[in-house]
Order: structure tokens, then sequence, then C-alpha cells
């Protein structure tokens, strides 16, 4: 394990539920001295926000001063932080933890302070520059690319290995949910192998009854009266491959939520439904549908405080893994969408889903050439070695 993934590893100081965000962060914290690492790790939480902006650092000892907090900082991830380049993302983080450890106040925001936390970005090798926003952003150019990676891919692929992955990635039908209960486990899977969890291991515990021990059998109302703390001394032992504590007190929270969601619609699962996401994407009347759906269930996830999916990367990952025509636009998909100069993520995915529909091709399929063009571990097996040696460079 690299100093890297180590920090990755042990960060359970980070709730933004977005992998590639978290990974944004451990780069930044990899640069820093060991002093700042260490007051990062005792004084630091960085969580999702809400606002219109990139990200924002609150200290907490001006809320302790009116009543209202324990001292220490909040740094809140943003919407618009997903906007802008892996640089500035880089930049900005390292410009929050500098009003953080520089010990700045909310109260007094002044522009001396604001100096102070960018000197302490740059100084830790931070730049300030934006990288180009528009890129190849021409979508003929852009489909293009994407035809020229399936075709040289295509030439080092390993058969029939390959073709069997594609199969099922073309095969994949959507989940069969009956019952609120059925949702809840679904997305209780989802947690417990988030945030780089080993997944051998988790599924070792899924083999065995232990979640089922630990969450009442998924039954949402059972779950949603559960205390996370008492689930954690009786079971922690059994399920800690899943590596953060705050998983179970999301898992609990999900079920809380799910909950008051059927107290007001009858049941989660009609809810859900009303979104109205088409299972597949045949057309662009579909494509449509797809986001609009999609933007109805972000909403009412974020006003009803639904833990993890309430973000986009985490909701579509939700949506893929129940089978719908998306990608999870992780690390690896977000460095080719900064490669084609394309920083929001939704306007991504919809230029993958467009390709799709004017290729014919899943993009459950797409996504397999994107990982593998990117270079991710899981899917390496599919092409000869000499593809990243001789058409990447790795």
């Amino acid at each position: 394990m690299n100093e890297l993934e180590k920090i990755i590893y042990n960060m359970d100081f980070i709730f933004v539920n977005d992998g590639y965000v978290e990974n944004i962060i451990a780069q930044v914290i990899l640069k820093l001295p060991l002093e700042v690492k260490d007051f990062i790790e005792n004084e630091i939480l960085f969580v999702n926000g809400d606002k219109e902006e990139r990200a924002s650092c609150i200290n907490l000892a001006d809320l302790r001063n009116q009543g209202k907090g324990e001292k220490g900082y909040i740094i809140y991830i943003d919407a618009i932080f997903h906007s802008i380049s892996e640089e500035e993302k880089k930049y900005i983080i390292a410009h929050e933890i500098g009003h953080a450890y520089l010990k700045h106040s909310n109260v007094n925001k002044t522009t001396k302070n604001e100096n102070e936390a960018n000197n302490f970005a740059i100084e830790h090798g931070f730049s300030k520059a934006k990288t180009n926003s528009h890129g190849s952003n021409n979508k003929e150019e852009v489909y293009k690319k994407i035809d020229s990676i399936i075709k040289i891919i295509a030439e080092y692929k390993i058969e029939p290995l390959f073709s069997g992955e594609v199969k099922s990635r073309e095969q994949r039908e959507p989940k069969t949910l009956d019952s609120d209960d059925d949702f809840f486990m679904a997305i209780a899977v989802l947690i417990t192998y988030s945030q780089n969890a080993q997944s051998n291991k988790v599924q070792e515990i899924w083999e065995t009854d232990s979640f089922i021990k630990a969450f009442q059998d998924f039954n949402v109302e059972k779950v949603a009266n559960l205390d996370p703390d008492k689930i954690i001394n009786e079971h922690w032992e059994n399920i800690k491959a899943i590596r953060f504590k705050k998983k179970v007190n999301a898992i609990v929270n999900c079920a809380r939520v799910i909950n008051k969601i059927a107290y007001k619609k009858g049941t989660f699962l009609k809810f859900f439904h009303q979104a109205n996401i088409p299972e597949r994407i045949n057309n662009a009347e579909e494509l449509e549908r797809f986001w609009e759906g999609f933007g109805f269930l972000l909403s009412e996830f974020k006003k009803a405080e639904m833990p993890f999916f309430s973000s986009t990367t985490t909701l579509l990952h939700l949506l893929l893994d129940m089978g719908y025509d998306c990608v999870k636009p992780d690390l690896v998909l977000l460095k080719f969408a900064e490669e084609i100069g394309i920083f929001n993520k939704e306007k991504f995915v919809r230029l993958l889903q467009e390709y799709c529909l004017a290729r014919s091709i899943r993009p459950s399929v797409l996504d397999l050439y994107l990982l593998i063009y990117g270079g991710q571990l899981g899917v390496k097996q599919f092409v000869k070695p000499e593809y990243y040696k001789n058409v990447r460079g790795v």
C-alpha cells in the first residue's frame, strides 16, 4: 500500500461520499508537512455542502462562542467544486486547509486572511492557475476520440474473456425490487463496499449472516429504530471490513429517511417510481426523461438528507447498480472527462449516454472501454499488457 492509498484508507475525517473527491483531498494531504497532516486529522472534517460555491471553511470556534458548537473546522465541498479542473480543485482544498491551519475566523473575513490562505496553498506546491476548461469539448471531436479508444482496445483484447464481459454488460437487467426492504438492502450493499473498502473482505462478510444480524434482516422499520452505537458495540468485530463506523450510522439513517418518505408517500418504492426514469435509454425522449427523473430524485434526497446518495456521483452509482443506462463518474472516468475538457459530472455522463445512442452501444459497455483506457486495476485483465506499454505508455 503506497502513501496515497494509506491516506485514503485511514481518512475517517472525510464525509463527502465521493471517491473522486476523496482522492483529490488525499493527494493534497500527501504533499503537506507532517504537522499539518496531524492538524487535519485532529481538527478538520470534510463534508458535502449545498451552497453555490466551490468550497468553504467554517471555524467552529466562532459557533462555540455563540453556544453552537465545539472547537474545530469543517471544510464544505460544494456543488460548483465539480465544475472546475483537477488542478484548481487541489488549490482550493489547500487554500481552505490554510484557513483552518492558520486559525482564521469566519466572523471577520479579511483580504489579509485570503492572501494568507492563498500563500499557504502556493507555498505547499499548489497552483492557482486554471486549466483550459474548454479542451476538445466539441461533441464530434469527443465522439471520434471515443471511437479511436474503442478501435485500439479491440486490437489488444483478450478473448474470450473480453467478449464475455461485454456480453454480460449488454445483458444486464434492472434489479427487481419488490419492497422498501429490498431497496434498503440495495442501498446498504453499496454503502458497505464504498470508500475503498476491500471488496473481497466485504464480500466474505456478505456470505455470512453478520450483516443480516447487525441490521435486522434489513427490515426498514426495525433498522430505523436501532441505535447505531449499539450496533457498533455488538457487531463491529464481525463487520469491521467496511472500514468506517460512520457507515453504520449512514445505513441506519438511510432506513430512517426511507421510512419517513414511505410514511408520506405510502411506500418508498412508490416515491422512487414517481421519478419515471426509463430502465433503458433508446431515444432522445427517454434520455430527457432520465435526467428529469434524476433531477427529481437528487432534489428530494437532498431535502430528506439521505445519507450517501445526495450527490451526483453516488446517485448515479445507485442507478447504475440497479441496472439503469448510465455510468458512475468515478476517479478514472473523471480523468477522461478532464482530458476532453468537461468538468461538470452531469454534462459528462449525458454526453456518454448521447454517444451510446449514436453508436448503438450500452453505457455499461462504454464504461468498460473507458475504465480500460484509464487503467483501472479491475479491468486490466481484459487486454494484453502491451496495450498499456505500447498505447498508454505506462
